[in-house]
């Protein structure tokens, strides 16, 4: 078993290492060739949403881009109306600020790259049935866990998440030295090892404005790319599910459940430059393991879980893999 085990590790590592490499080649291409399409799917499906209020909405297109053990995307059509993008936008023009992005040190910063207008904004889920900005709020939130859930085992509990996000890019032609991307990344940890509970686990990109030129996403690792359709979203993925050891036979022993494992790479991604026009996003980052309990805050950027009230900083004991984690006093 080892040298069948150790074959396939070193193939697995040739891939990688080629995939990698290719990705900046591939990234530069694709920004810069502005009539490049969405990138062929793998498969194409049809959702229907019930949404826990009313009866089920029409059906909708679902083009599956990747479909692995530890990463999808999906851009599905017509996901959001022109009602809720007007909604998004009105409650987030008095919030919008300059946006930023993660560091390595659990927090964030701001980037010369992101010139991006940004604002969150609470779900207020005990208006779910107003006909108001917050009511069209909550219901579009609800489709977008409802869709998160219907796809994966992931159970996502919509108290405690992130907010929603308005983000706003305007472009100012092809000869602006310093155009606005959003440089490669990952929304949660892509790093091949066990997730940890907290952290993001899915991201839902919604199109309410779309440019005349530039503004893709490029998923370069996983040569990919999307170009933004009003109405339409996108949908990713980047941790895999707890699994029975038969479907991971290099972990663990006769029957135990291995974790969850996050994604290596295929879910980075990026934003091309917006050339001419606006691109007004919609976006909800969802994490797996929060609750009205402890929310979203409760963690730093890096999953760090920060501990509430009195008592020194202590390494904790990741359950079930490899060690690691630590706490952070709030």
């Amino acid at each position: 078993m080892k040298p069948l085990l150790d074959e396939w590790a070193g193939k697995y590592e040739t891939e990688r290492a080629l995939r990698l490499g290719m990705a900046d080649l591939i990234e530069n291409y694709t920004c810069a060739d502005a009539s490049l399409p969405t990138s062929e799917p793998l498969r194409s499906e049809r959702w229907r949403y019930r949404p826990p209020s009313k009866g089920e909405e029409a059906a909708r297109d679902v083009r599956v881009l990747l479909d692995t053990p530890t990463a999808k995307v999906h851009v599905i059509s017509d996901f959001i109306s022109p009602a809720e993008c007007e909604a998004v936008e009105a409650l987030a023009k008095p919030k919008l600020a300059a946006a930023s992005v993660a560091d390595d040190k659990g927090g964030s910063k701001f980037s010369p790259n992101r010139k991006a207008k940004q604002a969150g904004l609470g779900v207020e889920w005990g208006r779910e049935g107003e006909a108001s900005a917050e009511g069209e709020v909550a219901r579009l939130s609800r489709r977008v866990f409802g869709y998160a859930n219907e796809h994966t085992n992931f159970e996502l509990n919509v108290d405690g998440q992130e907010d929603i996000m308005s983000i706003q890019y305007e472009g100012r032609g092809p000869d602006d030295a310093e155009p606005d991307r959003y440089m490669p990344h990952c929304d949660g940890e892509c790093n091949g090892l066990p997730f940890r509970e907290g952290n993001r686990v899915a991201t839902m990109v919604m199109y309410c404005e779309v440019p005349e030129r530039g503004g893709a996403t490029n998923f370069a690792k996983s040569n990919l790319h999307v170009v933004p359709e009003r109405g339409s979203a996108t949908f990713f993925t980047y941790t895999g599910t707890t699994e029975p050891v038969e479907s991971w036979p290099a972990f663990g022993q006769g029957g135990e459940l291995v974790a969850a494992v996050n994604d290596d790479h295929f879910s980075e991604h990026s934003g091309c430059p917006v050339l001419e026009g606006e691109k007004k996003i919609v976006t909800q980052w969802m994490r797996k393991g929060v609750s009205g309990e402890t929310p979203w805050d409760a963690f730093d950027t890096q999953g760090v879980k920060r501990k509430r009230g009195g008592g020194k900083k202590k390494k904790g004991v990741l359950e079930g893999f490899f060690g690691g984690g630590e706490e952070e006093e709030l």
